[in-house]
């Protein structure tokens, strides 16, 4: 806030937000959000995380805490643009690639396709595509990225969900 202890900045967004669960049947939904945003009054800011990407003034809906948002962007990129587009789709649905291993799968109650996409002037377009299991106890997942259209990296997320279900 502008002038508590002495602060001098300031910042203006505006964004738009907009997500939607849509259920297929029996444990099938498809997810997906979109928003684009621009912050309007950055003259006073330098070197702030302004986090763009987050989701946690967003309601609950989702299935799991790793849809929704971007795992693997760096963070420079939160502070390089004064605005930007984003997608994120989830698929999910009791067996999708484990469906042959079923016996030894038991515990997997879901598994999810992941793909997000971002578009800011510097970085067009951001991918990440993954792909997670979902248990009664713990949600995983493994994502790809890719920056311009290039490799970016690898990586993956894992949340415990012991008191959600």
């Amino acid at each position: 806030f502008k002038g508590v202890f002495k602060s001098t900045g300031e910042y203006e967004r505006i964004e738009f937000d907009l997500q939607h669960r849509i259920r297929l049947g029996l444990m099938r939904n498809i997810c997906y959000r979109f928003g684009c945003g621009a912050f309007t009054n950055q003259n006073e800011l330098y070197f702030v995380d302004f986090v763009n990407f987050s989701r946690r003034n967003l309601p609950v809906g989702w299935n799991d805490e790793i849809g929704g948002v971007f795992q693997l962007l760096d963070g420079r990129w939160y502070n390089s643009s004064r605005r930007y587009v984003r997608g994120h789709f989830t698929y999910e649905a009791p067996f999708l690639a484990l469906r042959h291993l079923m016996k030894y799968t038991r515990y997997v109650q879901n598994e999810r396709i992941y793909v997000s996409a971002l578009s800011m002037p510097h970085l067009h377009p951001y991918m990440e595509v993954g792909y997670g299991v979902g248990t009664h106890i713990f949600d995983f997942g493994v994502f790809v990225s890719s920056e311009n259209w290039r490799f970016g990296k690898i990586g993956c997320k894992f949340t415990f969900e012991l008191f959600n279900r």
